[in-house]
């Protein structure tokens, strides 16, 4: 077998490379290409190198041999290396005077353009420690002007020598490159260190905030100046204060945190009560990722149901406002009026809607029978009815017409009568009635004794027969809804209702006959302030009363432990709890139904884990205490055996005399849109977890975030509460809030 190394001979420039290859001819002419056992090696390593296959790099000027051997035979091939001619650059020192400036590199090659530029930086001098002179563009093949100083990069291209290139820079002006404060927020006593390019600079050129700053120091590198805190007279002044010349140059926008006069930082977790100075000019403290609730709530309501009886609907409208009062640069340029949202004023149908899902479209407890009169026989029955027995009836529903023939279809214990429409009669079987009389059952083996220790004992009946009347009537379009008198009490449905759809109703009707009878009994024997109708009933009271009543029956038909965490589950059986949280805009706890009743059941859970009471009596406390509204008999002429204590004496008597039951509101408010986000015990969301997973969260009225310029204003329904969400990115904020009621109150939570 013989060898051949290919090519015999070559050239090549130093620092550069070549491949050889190698034939191998056997005995009988077969060609390999690559025959096992080749080796490769050179004659002299420090002028060039080869590896196993074939690749030699050219080191210096010279000849060399190139040796391909298998076992006994080798073949050698004979390389010349030469000296690569030169990289010429158009320049090799560059002066720079602008910071931003770019150098873009061009060579040539034994007369022709260089190609395939290389470009690494071999030294570097800088004025800045921090600052670097000079970097690379993105292509690699442009130099940019970074900081003052001196750099050196080596430029190197294919089949070339290398050349250096120093690049100086050297700006014309005065240029700032970066801000040290000597704390993270500065204030009066603290100073600021200014570092850049600043042996020329004037000291009435720097400006902080706008404002001319108070140089006290400075260096051809440095300036150090004053820092101030930020008075409350310049409310809108953010606590980012911008660095600026009036002759030179910033590079990149350099600023710091100051301090301001009257700057809030609560605790995550905690609230704090605001003054009208301080509504007024509202300065958050700068906290990176920082979120705020700001909350309001206003008490004419309960402070005007100390001393008047206000009627079941009492409505008025107050209009609050928030504003952030900051505009950083980069903002959107819109107004703040264009994008603030406008007053939109909740319709009277969303004020009384039940958002719990019980919809009573006519709800409401009547405080005289106005739709029957009084000598109508269902008041003045004296014998008992008796199932089959067909009377005149005229619904308060006005949906059901004026006057329909309704038949007695049960009659549950002997007083509980039940009757419907003639024509629904035949349609009262399977499903239907089963449904209902399971949670009839339920209620008359637990719900009743649960109301007569809520509300005393004693049924509601009407006249001498000692009877209670309900007239269900089969309504698919206004099903779902009750109305209740002193007496009595008219449910519609719909189809396919489950016994929790049927025991949720009945529960809230009957708890208005209870509350009725309650208010009624014990105004008579005790105030002649209290002695028209059933006195002091309002929607609040009232539909919250019957919809936390519903709810806690809800809860012990499920079997649901008190302090258990209750997610929304809607109506789902007896297997789940059907309890939800707040949909929508928090400002309806005045109007009653699931809002109050969902405050209720907190105060409720709050006696039993702070209070250590039972369930029962901590249930009972509230139950009697709302029923008899917010003061009871508290602010009436002394003298009377009051029995009806009202909810804040009753609070005040169990959790301490300094509660307030519009802190009270703030306190469950925020607990409900914190969603569990702290780990304060205070403002635990001791009913519902996780409610904002399911989508039925306390919602903010908007989110406001610092410096984008933006307000809300709203108009909201009787003593309302709500609260706006306040974002900071860590500069500060600064807002202000105000409300067309001055008794108005307003509290800040930290959120996060």
């Amino acid at each position: 077998m013989s060898l051949q190394v290919l090519p015999a001979t070559a050239e090549v420039v130093a620092g550069d490379t070549l491949r050889f290859r190698v034939e191998a001819q056997t005995r009988s002419g077969n060609v390999l290409a690559s025959p096992t056992g080749l080796r490769w090696g050179v004659s002299d390593s420090t002028m060039a190198t080869i590896d196993a296959s074939g690749h030699l790099r050219a080191l210096r000027t010279g000849p060399v041999q190139v040796e391909a051997r298998v076992g006994d035979l080798y073949s050698l091939a004979t390389v010349q290396v030469r000296q690569a001619p030169p990289l010429l650059l158009s320049d090799t020192s560059v002066l720079l005077v602008t910071i931003g400036d770019t150098l873009r590199l061009q060579g040539a090659v034994s007369g022709s353009a260089a190609r395939n530029l290389r470009v690494e930086r071999l030294s570097e001098h800088r004025w800045l420690g921090e600052q670097e002179v000079a970097r690379l563009s993105s292509t690699g093949v442009s130099v940019i002007a970074a900081g003052p100083g001196e750099a050196v990069f080596r430029v190197s291209a294919w089949a070339a020598e290398p050349a250096l290139l120093r690049v100086v820079v050297r700006p014309s002006e005065p240029v700032l490159f970066s801000v040290v404060p000597s704390r993270s927020v500065v204030g009066t006593g603290d100073t600021v260190r200014l570092r850049g390019y600043v042996p020329s600079l004037s000291a009435e050129s720097i400006r902080v905030g706008g404002a001319r700053a108070q140089v006290l120091g400075r260096d051809s590198a440095n300036v150090l100046i004053a820092a101030r805190t930020v008075p409350l007279s310049t409310c809108a002044e953010p606590a980012r204060a911008e660095v600026s010349l009036t002759q030179g140059r910033v590079v990149g926008p350099l600023s710091f945190l100051r301090k301001r006069e009257g700057e809030i930082s609560p605790a995550v977790g905690t609230a704090v009560w605001l003054s009208a100075a301080q509504l007024a000019c509202l300065r958050t403290a700068p906290h990176e990722g920082a979120e705020y609730l700001l909350g309001f709530s206003d008490p004419s309501r309960i402070d005007d149901s100390r001393t008047v009886q206000l009627p079941y609907r009492f409505r008025f409208t107050f209009q609050v406002s928030v504003r952030d009062q900051l505009k950083v640069s980069g903002a959107s340029g819109a107004s703040a009026s264009a994008r603030s949202e406008t007053p939109s004023r909740f319709s009277a149908r969303s004020s009384l809607a039940d958002v719990s899902g019980h919809h009573h479209p006519q709800a409401q407890v009547q405080l005289q029978a106005q739709s029957q009169p009084r000598s109508h026989p269902i008041f003045d029955r004296a014998t008992p009815w008796t199932v089959g027995d067909v009377f005149s009836y005229r619904p308060m529903i006005s949906e059901w017409g004026t006057s329909i023939e309704v038949q007695v279809v049960a009659i549950h214990d002997g007083n509980w009568v039940i009757a419907m429409p003639v024509e629904d009669v035949a349609g009262w079987t399977g499903a239907r009635a089963a449904a209902f009389d399971t949670a009839a059952t339920w209620m008359r083996s637990h719900g009743f004794f649960m109301l007569e220790d809520a509300l005393e004992p004693g049924r509601p009946s009407a006249g001498a027969s000692g009877q209670m009347l309900t007239v269900v009537r089969y309504s698919p379009d206004q099903g779902g809804g009750g109305r209740a008198s002193g007496q009595y009490f008219e449910v519609g449905y719909r189809e396919g209702w489950t016994p929790t759809w049927w025991l949720n109703l009945i529960a809230h009707e009957f708890t208005h006959l209870w509350h009725g009878r309650y208010r009624h009994e014990n105004a008579r024997r005790t105030s002649p302030n209290m002695t028209q109708g059933y006195g002091g009933m309002s929607m609040w009271n009232t539909e919250g009363l019957a919809n936390y009543v519903a709810d806690e029956a809800l809860r012990r038909y499920a079997g649901m432990p008190f302090l258990e965490n209750v997610e929304p589950d809607f109506r789902q059986g007896p297997a789940h709890l059907w309890m939800q949280s707040i949909h929508g805009s928090p400002a309806h706890l005045i109007g009653g139904y699931q809002t109050a009743s969902n405050f209720l059941r907190d105060l409720t859970q709050r006696l039993v884990v702070e209070r250590r009471m039972s369930h029962q009596d901590a249930f009972v406390a509230v139950a009697r205490g709302v029923a008899a509204d917010w003061w009871g008999c508290a602010s009436f002429t002394p003298g009377f055996d009051c029995v009806m204590e009202g909810l804040v004496p009753a609070m005040r008597r169990h959790l301490g005399a300094e509660w307030d039951p519009t802190g009270a509101m703030l306190t469950w408010m925020f607990s409900q849109a914190a969603d569990d986000l702290t780990g304060s015990a205070t403002y635990q969301n001791l009913t519902f977890r996780d409610v904002h997973r399911h989508g039925v969260g306390f919602g903010p009225l908007k989110v406001l975030r610092a410096g984008e310029g933006e307000q809300v204003a709203r108009e909201i329904y009787e003593s309302g509460s709500g609260h706006v969400r306040l974002v900071d990115d860590g500069q500060g904020g600064v807002y202000q809030a105000t409300s067309s009621l001055p008794n108005t109150r307003w509290q800040l939570f930290r959120l996060r």
